[in-house]
């Protein structure tokens, strides 16, 4: 009976039911994580498409034409070094081609749950599937 007392820990029993718990619970977590992911990727790569567009549209203003390429914006400081190297991370990437009085900005991502976005002088950003 002393050793019974004596006997400190958790039994297999307890650790198998934490261990079933954490599960239910990871089942229920990650999909709605990876969903926040996918969300913050798909508005961080349009809200970047939106900002070469307005590079391109100030460029346009200054020099009566749009810019070449992404590299041609941030050398002339209309967008930061990162974006003028067409790498927003990872995930994401973004470019540009222009010459006289059109361009075309687009962005892809490597998931291919999110959609890659293209966008004109126009401005409006479209969803490509």
């Amino acid at each position: 009976m002393n050793r019974l007392k004596n006997r400190k820990g958790f039994s297999l029993v307890e650790l198998l039911i934490v261990i079933a718990i954490i599960g239910i619970i990871a089942t229920i977590a990650i999909p709605i994580l990876l969903g926040a992911r996918r969300n913050a990727i798909r508005e961080k790569a349009r809200n970047s498409l939106r900002s070469l567009v307005s590079a391109q549209q100030a460029y346009y203003a200054a020099n009566g034409e749009y810019a070449a390429d992404e590299g041609t914006l941030a050398a002339g400081n209309y967008v930061d070094a990162q974006t003028g190297s067409g790498a927003l991370g990872p995930e994401i990437t973004i470019g540009t081609t222009g010459a006289g009085p059109v361009f075309t900005a687009f962005c892809t991502t490597l998931d291919t749950n999110i959609p890659d976005y293209t966008a004109t002088e126009t401005g409006e950003i479209v969803e490509i599937p």
